[in-house]
């Protein structure tokens, strides 16, 4: 190793370097301090100007979608209407009474049930939108066609889960518990969806059963009225009803294995699953 020591010895410089002083080193431009920015010194405030809404010779752009939401709602409901009735007559499900103006009455029910709709608040409007929009997704089983139309339509959401229930039998109205703990499990079943979509205790609005005095009572008739009839429904009808039943109570249980086992027994369970908006 000794061949490769360096034959002079090496002593330190008292000068400082320099930079490009040896032709191994170029010197680096400093033009930081030459070259001046372009860029403002301060940001400037803007004022952003709210969009002008779209008019055309059918109205705004809101009262066209409000125009086909309707629309699509009705189309909704025709064709669950005709899925209900095949034949094209209406059957002891579809008998909005058994008395003198009870139609009427319902009637009047559903328009008032829609004006107090109305007049909720902008939270609880929001709420029964999402509330009736996951129902609906739930119930179309992961067809992405449907779960476009609610999304773009809110109105056909609350239409398709009356509708699907109505004419399917799966409408807790339609729960025909053949045994006493059926129909207390039911019983249980419906307080606590009551409980869940009114935590406080307090009904509010979409509750109210009637405006007028009387209508309450008229209600209370109709349901036991719906109660009869649904025994005058052929074996076919009741069997097949119950197994929609099941089949929406699965859907709504999203894989519970206990709650599947509970409706598997009491197939009346699963038409105490609902939205927790009541305007549906």
């Amino acid at each position: 190793m000794a061949a490769f020591a360096p034959s002079t010895a090496l002593v330190a410089s008292t000068k400082p370097a320099t930079i490009g002083a040896t032709p191994f080193a170029t010197p680096l431009a400093n033009r930081s301090a030459a070259v001046k920015s372009s860029a403002p010194t301060m940001v400037l405030r803007t004022s952003l100007r709210a969009p002008i809404e779209t008019f055309s010779v059918y109205g705004t752009y809101s009262s066209i979608m409000s125009k086909a939401d309707t629309y699509m709602a009705q189309c909704v409901k025709k064709q669950y209407l005709a899925m209900a009735n095949p034949m094209g007559t209406f059957g002891v499900q579809c008998t909005e009474g058994s008395v003198k103006f009870a139609a009427e009455v319902a009637r009047v029910r559903s328009l008032s049930a829609d004006y107090r709709q109305k007049m909720s608040s902008p939270s609880k409007a929001a709420f029964d939108m999402y509330e009736n929009r996951k129902a609906a997704i739930v119930a179309a089983h992961g067809c992405h066609y449907e779960e476009g139309y609610f999304v773009d339509y809110k109105k056909v959401t609350s239409t398709y889960n009356t509708a699907k229930s109505e004419a399917a039998g799966t409408c807790f109205k339609y729960a025909s518990p053949e045994t006493v703990e059926e129909a207390a499990m039911v019983r249980y079943m419906d307080i606590t969806q009551n409980n869940f979509a009114n935590p406080s205790g307090v009904y509010n609005m979409s509750c109210n059963e009637g405006s007028v005095r009387g209508q309450a009572e008229d209600i209370r008739v109709a349901a036991l009225n719906a109660q009869y009839r649904q025994a005058q429904k052929s074996t076919n009808k009741l069997m097949d009803e119950k197994y929609q039943q099941k089949k929406a109570g699965y859907a709504a249980a999203h894989g519970c294995t206990y709650e599947e086992g509970l409706i598997s027994t009491y197939a009346a369970i699963g038409a105490a699953f609902r939205p927790k908006s009541y305007h549906f």
